[in-house]
């Protein structure tokens, strides 16, 4: 069982370089401080690695607004996040993200917060509330989007190899 310091660890040759990120989202986010940043990028790792679960690639999560703002940060460096994605499902797909209705996004947030909730009851971790509010019931509106995203898998070689990952 993973302790609280760590994430499960993924191999294909190497690990993804956490600390780019984290130097990404403290430049992107200037006026937070240090800590702040990195828990922001732990809790977006513990978002991704429920992306790529393959118990639960059936199933479709979206982020907490501030998740997706580490998204973002991540898929601003093109190359980088495609490697990253592919050294996380060791080389089986990368994390799309697209746009989808407020309503479905709150939908699959839910999902998403209720399979993180669980995970961390299962370490005796406490649910960070600042980067997993509790879901809130659905209240429509006229021009509200947020993010989602699904999971596309391809010929495994092809992509390593196209991506200049591997």
């Amino acid at each position: 069982m993973p302790n609280k310091d760590s994430l499960p660890e993924y191999s294909l040759e190497q690990s993804p370089d956490w600390s780019a990120l984290v130097r990404v989202v403290a430049a992107r986010f200037p006026d937070q401080s240090e800590s702040w940043v990195k828990r922001a990028v732990r809790q977006y790792r513990y978002f991704v690695d429920l992306k790529v679960d393959a118990r639960l690639a059936k199933q479709q999560f979206s982020p907490s607004l501030e998740i997706d703002k580490i998204w973002h940060a991540h898929l601003s460096f093109t190359k980088r996040y495609q490697c990253d994605m592919l050294l996380l499902t060791q080389g089986n797909g990368i994390v799309e993200h697209n746009p989808m209705s407020f309503e479905l996004s709150a939908k699959f947030y839910r999902k998403a917060h209720d399979e993180h909730s669980k995970r961390m009851a299962e370490l005796n971790i406490t649910v960070d509330r600042e980067f997993w509010p509790k879901p809130r019931p659905y209240q429509p509106s006229k021009h509200e989007d947020s993010s989602g995203d699904v999971k596309m898998v391809w010929k495994t070689d092809r992509v390593i190899r196209g991506f200049g990952c591997g």
